[in-house]
């Protein structure tokens, strides 16, 4: 059947055009569509973000500062024991010197009651070497060849100084020296300090400290008025004064 004249030509390119025209629309809806789906941030989530920032921040800022703390502790807790060090060196410098005392000295026949009397090294007041003496004798000969023993006195009565072969007076009986002295006056005893300056005051010796090293002063005359006979080899290595 033929279409009327009023009817509107349907050609092929109006089709066309149509289905492009709604082709296009679909697109653009569905861009429409994709744009409204995009992620917008939102004022909440900002700041939970810049929270979360600001808080590894702080917590970098922490291990920090403890790092640093730690570090100040170490190197505290180093100088403390290297301090610790260098006095126990010491006085195990000062238990060898008592111990070679008894070695490079000689004392007069008689003074041993007995054949097998132990050579006796005593301290008066305050004891500063611990155990580190004990450990410097242990299964040690005097140059005699007799057994060492350590005696800490409580009492300084001459008769009981007067049993030492060697007497170590320390810091604390700095005050009371002359007492020890008297005590000891005209036996053969070997006295030695722990202070300055003792020896060049009637004692025999005193041990000090000059710089990093432990030395003797050795008063040769005092040890000759106790008739002890002081080594060559001593005598090199000592501080002589009078």
């Amino acid at each position: 059947m033929k279409a009327g004249p009023w009817a509107p030509k349907d050609t092929g390119n109006t089709m066309n055009e149509r289905q492009a025209t709604k082709g296009n629309r679909d697109v653009r809806d569905y861009s429409a569509d994709n744009r409204s789906m995009e992620p917008v941030l939102c004022p909440e989530l900002r700041l939970a973000g810049h929270l979360q920032k600001s808080r590894r921040r702080t917590r970098e800022m922490t291990a920090s500062c403890l790092c640093r703390v730690l570090f100040l502790i170490t190197w505290i807790l180093l100088l403390a024991s290297v301090q610790a060090s260098a006095q126990m060196d010491e006085y195990d410098i000062k238990a060898g010197y008592l111990y070679n005392f008894s070695k490079y000295v000689a004392w007069p026949d008689g003074t041993f009651a007995t054949p097998t009397a132990p050579f006796v090294i005593c301290i008066v007041g305050e004891d500063p070497f611990g155990n580190r003496l004990d450990q410097a004798v242990a299964g040690k000969m005097a140059g005699s060849g007799r057994p060492l023993e350590i005696r800490r006195l409580t009492n300084q009565e001459a008769g009981v100084l007067r049993q030492c072969q060697i007497v170590f007076i320390g810091k604390s009986e700095r005050k009371r020296v002359a007492s020890v002295l008297a005590a000891l006056k005209g036996s053969s005893t070997f006295t030695v300090a722990d202070f300055t300056p003792f020896a060049e005051e009637g004692g025999i010796a005193n041990l000090r400290i000059d710089g990093t090293k432990v030395k003797v002063d050795l008063n040769i005359n005092a040890a000759n008025r106790a008739n002890l006979k002081v080594s060559g080899k001593l005598q090199q290595v000592a501080n002589l004064v009078n």
